[in-house]
């Protein structure tokens, strides 16, 4: 087979194809299939509430806020923020290179331990007062 023009053109094309193909069978999957095993391999941390501490931490006057229905974090101050959940990590949201959702990298933040303990890296608009709270399920507290 010798590399002439056509054969140029018709391996760009293939190559092209393959490329549109995985990138569709990607953002169709995205949406639908990822999301519905995406909560398999993490369990929700647990906090005894049996004990003293959670008997003390676990009280109105220690909410500092909620986690919505898309997992971000919405501060009883401030309003929905950027920052969201996503298993263990908590992350900010960015904008999409190009303005496309789909191509945006948001930035990891901050993590959670086993036990429910949030830990910020570093400080970030929006989570003055979250670094060292305890997230027990959709909700947020911190001892004051």
């Amino acid at each position: 087979m010798e590399l002439t023009i056509n054969n140029l053109i018709k391996m760009v094309i293939a190559s092209v194809v393959i490329v549109v193909v995985i990138l569709g069978v990607y953002f169709s999957m995205k949406a639908y299939v990822i999301p519905y095993f995406s909560g398999i391999s993490f369990e929700e941390p647990k906090i005894d509430i049996n004990t003293q501490f959670s008997k003390e931490l676990i009280q109105e006057k220690n909410l500092i806020g909620r986690v919505d229905e898309n997992s971000f974090f919405i501060s009883e101050k401030e309003g929905r923020t950027k920052i969201y959940f996503k298993k263990d990590k908590i992350y900010l949201e960015k904008y999409g290179l190009f303005g496309l959702d789909e191509l945006k990298f948001d930035e990891e933040i901050g993590e959670l331990d086993n036990e429910g303990k949030i830990s910020i890296y570093y400080g970030v608009e929006g989570s003055e007062g979250l670094n060292s709270a305890y997230k027990y399920g959709k909700e947020i507290y911190k001892i004051k």
